[in-house]
């Protein structure tokens, strides 16, 4: 047997395997990408379970969601029982949180996919109204 032959054949099978164990894992992911929040203010994300491969769903999942200092999410971990199934967390900047994109981190249990992997809180105080006319 060829040398060539010794590391191809290895390599494949393990290539191989790679892509089956992909193709069987769900994805844990919110429904949108980004919020926008003014200090002090919260909205609600809604994440769930999808079924992305041809094995069935692999339920359950649990997740964990770490957000940078200055926002706050509740709750922070989330259970998923069966592929479909949705959590709604509570985004919320806090009143001294300065002006910026911040990121919320999702992990999820090992043969699932965080997608999208991160949630972009973005934060900015409202424009002061204009001053009164002149009378």
């Amino acid at each position: 047997m060829s040398r060539l032959r010794l590391y191809v054949v290895p390599a494949a099978m393990a290539l191989a395997l790679i892509v089956v164990a992909a193709a069987g894992a769900d994805r844990v992911g919110s429904t949108v990408a980004s919020v926008d929040l003014a200090p002090g203010g919260s909205t609600t994300v809604t994440y769930e379970l999808a079924e992305t491969g041809d094995d069935g769903c692999n339920a359950p999942v649990e997740a964990t969601l770490d957000p940078e200092p200055g926002i706050n999410v509740s709750p922070k971990k989330l259970s998923f029982s069966a592929c479909g199934d949705t959590a709604t967390v509570t985004v919320s900047a806090e009143s001294d949180t300065a002006d910026g994109a911040y990121t919320v981190a999702l992990m999820v249990d090992a043969g699932h996919e965080a997608s999208p992997g991160t949630l972009t809180v973005n934060v900015a105080a409202p424009e002061p109204p204009p001053p009164p006319p002149d009378s």
